[in-house]
């Protein structure tokens, strides 16, 4: 089934949904903007789909206000199972891999793993038990971190 957002403009000119069903989700930012659930599942798969759930370090990974409020996160994270099973498997992924970036870790990229690896400041290769020791924690972006070493390791310099 394919869902169509209906929005309108409010007086300051922000988005908000214009369906009049029960029950609805009320953002807590200052205009406590309302969006039914049926916008608020395709909000959320939508901002899935493109990454753009923003991780704040006291919340997890969540979502602001639809219309873009400020100091809007939402902070009841539960409110995402509406996502369904699969897509909210997804967001746990997705925020636990994003915690593991913020921490200043990598992530395996063997097909298949992804597991979170955190470096300790004087480890100067790392391998992921997981992924088979494959190409792990190389990224060629990451400051400190020389080609692959031998196995898939990687050595920091």
């Amino acid at each position: 089934m394919l869902l169509k957002a209906e929005w309108t403009v409010c007086s300051q000119n922000l988005a908000v949904c214009e369906r009049s069903r029960n029950p609805v989700l009320v953002f807590q930012c200052n205009d406590r903007h309302v969006i039914c659930l049926d916008c608020f599942h395709l909000y959320c798969v939508t901002r899935l789909n493109d990454r753009q759930f923003i991780h704040d370090p006291e919340l997890g990974y969540s979502l602001p206000c639809v219309a873009g409020c400020p100091k809007s996160l939402i902070k009841e994270l539960h409110h995402f199972r509406i996502l369904g099973e699969e897509q909210y498997n997804r967001y746990q992924q997705y925020g636990a891999e994003e915690c593991v970036l913020q921490m200043g870790g990598v992530l395996c990229p063997s097909p298949g793993c992804g597991a979170g690896l955190l470096l300790e400041p004087e480890q100067r290769k790392v391998t992921c038990e997981e992924g088979e020791g494959l190409g792990c924690g190389w990224d060629s972006q990451s400051p400190g971190l020389s080609e692959k070493v031998g196995d898939g390791e990687v050595e920091k310099q």
